[in-house]
């Protein structure tokens, strides 16, 4: 996990090794418990969610504003 603050902007990024996601959702009725939190916070808090397959596993990426990361990418 990492979080990034600069100003009033700032990125969360949380990474886990597991299956990951089989198919992505593309609407809000085929979407499990944490995608349906993690999308209604995101909408409150006026940020963007990046998802990406990291085989294993993924990574969601929440963003306030343009925000750029200093971080490099995960391998």
């Amino acid at each position: 996990m990492t979080y990034e603050v600069k100003g009033p902007d700032w990125k969360l990024t949380v990474s886990d090794n597991g299956m990951g996601q089989a198919v992505p959702t593309k609407t809000p009725e085929e979407a499990g418990l944490g995608t349906t939190i993690i999308r209604a916070l995101s909408k409150q808090l006026g940020a963007r969610v990046e998802q990406s397959d990291t085989g294993p596993g993924l990574t969601i990426a929440v963003t306030r504003a343009p925000f750029t990361s200093r971080m490099p990418k995960a391998a």
